[in-house]
């Protein structure tokens, strides 16, 4: 409870200051007011979130977050899949969140790319490609796909 306050003082300050700065691009306030007010229903053991999309038959491309900043794994994901319209799963591409690292779900890339959106939420980004490095069989099954099929 006392780290679901600190990150709720912390999200108000950075509400506050963002709309009391100088003019700047609009920032996604839609976000911060959906975040604050899922508090309660955060799943701390969620530390990333993943898509999985098919190419064709033994071919995925994939992209996961994790180490995020300013907001949880789980909380990103909720408010993604919300802002979508419900869920992000069809049956070309499918989006999980996750109790295990990008790493332990088969991400090759070492340390991850660091992203920083406009609303200053930062996380940690991997991919995976027939062009760069193949999607592992456990990401694909992780994701609902049954790999090589």
């Amino acid at each position: 409870m006392l780290k679901q306050t600190k990150l709720f003082l912390l999200l108000l300050n950075f509400a506050l200051f963002v709309n009391c700065g100088p003019e700047k691009k609009p920032v996604d306030s839609g976000l911060l007011v959906s975040i604050l007010s899922r508090q309660s229903d955060v799943n701390p053991s969620i530390i990333s979130v993943t898509t999985i999309e098919k190419i064709d038959i033994t071919n995925f491309k994939g992209i996961c977050f994790d180490t995020f900043f300013l907001i949880s794994a789980d909380q990103y994901f909720m408010n993604n899949t919300t802002m979508l319209g419900g869920t992000l799963n069809t049956e070309i591409r499918k989006s999980f969140s996750s109790a295990k690292n990008c790493n332990e779900l088969g991400f090759r890339d070492i340390g991850g790319l660091t992203t920083v959106t406009e609303s200053g939420i930062r996380f940690n980004t991997y991919t995976c490609s027939a062009a760069t490095s193949q999607c592992s069989d456990s990401t694909i099954a992780a994701a609902g796909f049954v790999p090589g099929l």
